[in-house]
């Protein structure tokens, strides 16, 4: 390999002299070949980004500061409106061009590129045929290794159009804000994503406790209470693009919570998702569903459980029986001459009174007791986890002392004394309600006996008792027999007070017993089912009726009719309706449903939709019995309620402050909510004044009318036309 390696050596160094002269000629003459095509790539580079510059709002230029190039692209000199020349006297082309309030900002901008190698970002406006246009001018400088400027360049866009619609987008921001901030309820702005609250009006500042409109210092779960509301509300969002409401419970930034009603829908704000956000304030409407549902479970003078629910008590208490099989006991206590306090002393006399003894039956009864007041000067007792008679007969006999010990009431003592009757479960067996009726007739037994006794449920009481159920075969008889009836309680106008409509009552004559109260088969038939065989005579009853009073001439005022939950769970209920309206040619707005407020939860969805078809129909809905219930405002918005009825209880106690507050109150949130109120039991003309001035728009009792049977009622309905009174809203003509 060596000798090799010196032969091809030896063959190089006999290369002659010329040969070797010819070689840097050729290789100067590959550089300028070299050199020509790189200018050539460049000059095709450059003619593409012209191309590429000439179908946009760009361009771009470069100045090298040593060499003295200078490189303007064709659409660079198009954006600035001036034509292609050297770069002497540009920069006082570029200043004449410009508009007079950016031109300082220009040279400023350029000088300090070139003289101090300053980059730049400036946005400025040049004149052209079409005015003045908006041009992004930015600049930048290269530095050799010493640091000196010795080349300067930048772009130029044309930002006309964005300008444009930032400032139209600004012009509708204002707009925005200006609507937003006059609205008159609490708004919020909330980014969807970040959570961040980015505007609030001056009403939700206020509700917040926020000191500034804007928003933006605060996160949207910092308001909520509980987190899963504001996951919902975000899940309804995402899913269909709004909330149709939702209570929610809140906090201001002082640590206060408060409920709300909240619904929101999806916008699109500055280019972000966000939700815009309404809240109510449901303070005050709480505050009132808590004191009408502490008047609902409670007795409003002693504080002990109120009728309704110490019927919910006993009703818990069978359920455990029948599941555990424990023993308890049910004493309904009755206090002896109470009348005569009253009689004597007054009213608040009675109430003290009522108020010292309910005192007495806590401070006497085992933990394991539950007190009721069911109303006047009737109290019961439920005894749970009983093991003896004597253990509840030794309680009735320390309670008969105790209550017969005197009282002193707005300075007079005063005695009274009471009677106890006891019935016990499983021993004394039945439905819960049959014990309570049990323990009603031991009661008076004990009376009988002289008073300040008590009597335990024997056989013999219970004999008494099955005769109840004699009187539901005789219920379900009485119907082919012709024994029920309707009468006639006609609603007043408050304002003018002539009747308007009525409400139709069932009514029982029994061939034997006589007259049969309400109150004594209506919760029979309800335990058995028979309510709905009832209802359904008293629909077609008074639609009967309605349908003869057209054909006589005359023009019927709307008739209610009490319907229960049970009646509307059954199929095609309000289908029937309808189908009886419509065959007897009756208009559907001379029917309504009058519902309690128990009945309407009791399976919201099903009777929620027998109630939208009727509503469909024409047919108004009552709340019956307002504030006794429930008592919750809020299923006011699910149900197409028309009307609200005050119970009468509120009515009684007007002459006492805080029921008046209560009912005013009541009527002025019904009258809120578009509903037309009701006020039942009215007794006295002042009562029917002050009813009127709180704004009640009807009026029932016995101040004006008890009920009437047909004939009178029909009577009333005569007078009424031959006096010339026009018909209610809502009747039809014959």
């Amino acid at each position: 390999m060596a000798r090799v390696l010196r032969r091809e050596t030896k063959r190089r160094g006999f290369l002659s002299a010329a040969a070797r002269n010819k070689a840097p000629g050729r290789r100067a003459a590959a550089a300028r070949a070299r050199a020509k095509q790189a200018e050539a790539q460049l000059q095709f580079h450059e003619n593409q980004i012209n191309t590429a510059e000439e179908n946009s709002a760009f361009g771009s230029w470069f100045w090298d500061l040593k060499s003295g190039e200078f490189n303007f692209s064709s659409n660079a000199w198009r954006l600035l409106g001036i034509e292609k020349r050297a770069r002497a006297g540009l920069t006082d082309a570029l200043a004449e061009r410009a508009h007079p309030d950016d031109q300082e900002t220009l040279i400023s901008a350029i000088r300090g590129q070139v003289d101090r190698g300053e980059a730049y970002d400036i946005e400025v406006r040049f004149l052209s045929e079409e005015g003045y246009r908006w041009i992004r001018a930015r600049g930048y400088a290269l530095r050799d290794t010493g640091m000196r400027v010795h080349a300067v360049g930048g772009s130029i866009e044309d930002i006309t159009e964005r300008v444009e619609m930032l400032e139209q987008l600004q012009e509708n921001e204002e707009h925005f804000r200006s609507l937003v901030s006059a609205a008159p309820f609490p708004l919020i702005i909330t980014n969807l994503y970040t959570r961040k609250v980015i505007y609030t009006n001056a009403m939700a500042n206020d509700l917040f406790g926020v000191t500034s409109e804007g928003g933006g210092a605060f996160n949207t779960p910092d308001f909520f209470v509980d987190k899963a509301d504001l996951a919902q509300l975000r899940a309804d969002l995402l899913n269909q693009g709004y909330s149709t409401g939702r209570e929610a419970r809140l906090k201001k930034t002082s640590g206060e919570e408060f409920w709300a009603f909240i619904s929101c829908v999806l916008i699109e704000h500055n280019g972000q998702p966000c939700a815009y956000v309404i809240m109510h304030d449901l303070t005050e409407r709480k505050r009132l569903e808590d004191e009408l549902r502490q008047r609902a479970q409670f007795d409003v003078l002693t504080g002990l459980y109120n009728r309704q629910t110490f019927a919910d008590l006993m009703a818990e208490a069978v359920r455990e029986t029948e599941a555990t099989g424990e023993v308890f006991g049910l004493l309904l206590i009755d206090l002896d001459r109470f009348k005569n306090v009253n009689d004597t002393l007054g009213h608040e006399a009675g109430d003290q009174l009522l108020i010292q003894a309910s005192t007495r039956l806590q401070d006497l009864s085992p933990e394991n007791c539950q007190i009721a007041r069911l109303g006047g000067d009737e109290f019961a007792i439920l005894y749970r986890g009983l093991d003896s008679i004597p253990a509840i007969e030794e309680l009735a006999g320390a309670l008969i002392s105790e209550i017969s010990a005197p009282y002193e009431v707005i300075g007079n003592m005063v005695n009274v004394g009471c009677s106890i009757g006891i019935a016990i479960y499983p021993w004394h067996n039945g439905l819960s309600n049959e014990l309570m009726r049990y323990a009603d007739m031991a009661l008076y037994k004990a009376k009988e006996l002289g008073r300040g006794q008590y009597f335990v449920v024997d056989d013999k009481l219970t004999e008494e008792v099955h005769e109840r159920g004699k009187l539901q075969q005789d219920m379900r008889q009485a119907i082919e027999r012709g024994e029920f009836r309707l009468v006639y309680h006609p609603r007043m106008c408050a304002r003018t007070r002539k009747p308007i409509a009525a409400e139709a009552l069932l009514r029982w004559d029994h061939p034997e017993r006589g007259p049969i109260p309400p109150d004594q088969f209506i919760p029979i038939a309800e335990e058995t089912g028979f309510i709905t065989v009832l209802s359904r005579w008293v629909v077609q009853t008074a639609v009967f009726q309605l349908r003869s009073w057209m054909a006589m001439g005359l023009q019927p005022l709307p008739v209610s009719l009490n319907l229960s939950a049970a009646d509307l769970m059954l199929q095609d209920q309000a289908q029937e309706i309808g189908a009886l309206l419509s065959e007897l040619e009756v208009p559907p707005s001379l029917l309504q449903v009058e519902m309690t407020e128990s009945s309407l939860l009791s399976d919201r969805e099903r009777v929620q939709e027998q109630l939208a078809e009727l509503a469909g129909m024409g047919v108004e809905l009552l709340i019956d019995d307002f504030g006794t219930g429930y008592s919750s405002l809020a299923y006011l918005h699910q149900f197409q309620v028309h009307k609200l009825k005050i119970d009468r209880s509120f009515v009684q106690r007007l002459t006492h402050a805080p029921d008046a507050l209560l009912t005013r109150q009541i009527v002025e949130i019904g009258k809120g909510l578009g509903l037309c109120v009701v006020a039942e039991g009215v007794e006295t003309a002042s009562q029917a004044d002050l009813l009127t001035a709180m704004g009640c728009d009807e009026l029932q009792g016995f101040y004006f009318n008890k009920p009437l049977d047909l004939a009178a009622y029909q009577a009333l309905l005569e007078e009424q036309q031959e006096a010339g009174a026009a018909p209610a809203s809502g009747n039809a003509q014959a």
